[in-house]
C-alpha cells in the first residue's frame, strides 16, 4: 500500500514499474487529499481511504509493506504516520530516501529506512508450530493440576470455574482470554477497572493460591491451541486495564500499543525478569515495555525456549502476584 498520492506517488508507481526486477506489487494508496493534488487513481492504482483508514486497513489484513510517497517536506506527516505503523507487525518504507526504489540498500539509517516488519511468515510458522507442539506437551502433562484447581474452584465457591476476559491480541485486536476464576463470582471485574491488591476480599482463598502459583493462566493453554495466545510473549493486559491511580497504561506509557507488535504469551521476558502482578507504580509499567520491546527487537526461537524453562524458575517468587 503506499501512503501519499500526487506526484510523488505517481514517480513511485513509474519507477518501481520499470524496474526490471520487481516483486513489489502496489494494490492501492491512502492520501487525506481530497483535491486535484491527490487523484482518485494514478496510473490505475485506486486510492482507497484516508490515513486513518490505512491503519484500520492494514490491522485487519495482511499487507506485507507501506511505502510514504509524501515529500522530506512533509516531516509532521511522515512521523505520525511512522508512529501510527509502529503498532502495527507490517514494514514501512520512506520512497522520499530510496533513490533505486530497491528499498533494501544494507546500512541504512534505521530511521531512513523506515520500520521493519517484526514478524515475517517464516518466523509467524516458526512460532506457532513451537507453541501447538508445547501447548500439547503441557496440558499432557498438567491436566491432573488443572482437574483439581477446577475441582477446588467449584467447592469453595459458587460460579463459573473458568474467567472470560477482552484483552489486547496481537495487531491490537481483542481477544477472549480464559483463566481459572480466582474471585468470588458476584465480584468479579472482567473490565479489570480495579488491581488486585494484597489480601483483596474479591478474591477467594483457593484464587488466592492460584494467583500466586500462576495456576491461574493454566486454561490459556487452550487460547494458545486456539491460536488467540503464543506461549511466549508480551503478557496481554484487559481493553480497559488501569493503574492503580486509575490511570490507563496507554496514558503512562506513550508508544505502549508497540508491545502487540508480536502475539502475547502466558509467560514473557518481562515475567521471568520479575515484572508481574498488578501496576501500582508508573516505573513498574515503564520496565514492563521496556522488556517487551527487548523481547520484540531479539526474538527467536531460541529466545523463547530460553524463556519457557526459566518460567517454572521464576514462580518460586510470588513477588507482585495477590
Amino acid at each position: 500500500m503506499i501512503a501519499g498520492g500526487g506526484q510523488e506517488a505517481d514517480r513511485l508507481i513509474r519507477s518501481l514499474g520499470a524496474r526490471q526486477v520487481n516483486d513489489i506489487r502496489l494494490y492501492g494508496i491512502f492520501d487525506d487529499r481530497e483535491d486535484a493534488r491527490s487523484p482518485k487513481q494514478i496510473l490505475g492504482c485506486p486510492k482507497i481511504g484516508g490515513y486513518d483508514d490505512l491503519v484500520a486497513f492494514v490491522r485487519a489484513s495482511e499487507i506485507d509493506l507501506v511505502i510514504i510517497a509524501l515529500p522530506c517536506a512533509a516531516e509532521k506527516r511522515i512521523k505520525w504516520l511512522l508512529d501510527e505503523f509502529r503498532i502495527l507487525p507490517v514494514e514501512v518504507r520512506l520512497s522520499s530516501y530510496s533513490h533505486d526504489y530497491a528499498f533494501a540498500r544494507p546500512g541504512q539509517v534505521a530511521f531512513l529506512e523506515g520500520l521493519k516488519r517484526s514478524f515475517s511468515p517464516k518466523c509467524r510458522l516458526i512460532k506457532r508450530l513451537f507453541d501447538v507442539f508445547f501447548a500439547l506437551a503441557a496440558l499432557a502433562l498438567l491436566w491432573p493440576v488443572l482437574l483439581i484447581a477446577a475441582v477446588a474452584i467449584r467447592l469453595e465457591s459458587s460460579g463459573p470455574i473458568l474467567f472470560r476476559q477482552l484483552r489486547h491480541g496481537y495487531n491490537n485486536r481483542t481477544i477472549e482470554i480464559l483463566k481459572f476464576r480466582s474471585m468470588y463470582a458476584e465480584m468479579a471485574d472482567p473490565m479489570a477497572r480495579q488491581v488486585v491488591t494484597s489480601g483483596d476480599p474479591r478474591v477467594t482463598r483457593v484464587g488466592r493460591f492460584l494467583r500466586r502459583s500462576s495456576i491461574d493462566e493454566l486454561p490459556q493453554l487452550f487460547n494458545v491451541l486456539r491460536g488467540d495466545l503464543s506461549l511466549v510473549g508480551p503478557r496481554p493486559h484487559a481493553v480497559e486495564a488501569m493503574s492503580s491511580q486509575q490511570e490507563r497504561f496507554t496514558k503512562i506509557v506513550d508508544g505502549y500499543s508497540a508491545r502487540h507488535r508480536l502475539p502475547p504469551g502466558i509467560t514473557g521476558w518481562a515475567q521471568i525478569n520479575g515484572w508481574r502482578g498488578g501496576i501500582d507504580d508508573p516505573q513498574k509499567l515503564t520496565a514492563r515495555f521496556e522488556h517487551d520491546l527487548f523481547y520484540i527487537e531479539n526474538w527467536s526461537f531460541w529466545l523463547d525456549l530460553k524463556i519457557l524453562f526459566r518460567t517454572p524458575l521464576s514462580l518460586l517468587s510470588s513477588k507482585g502476584a495477590y
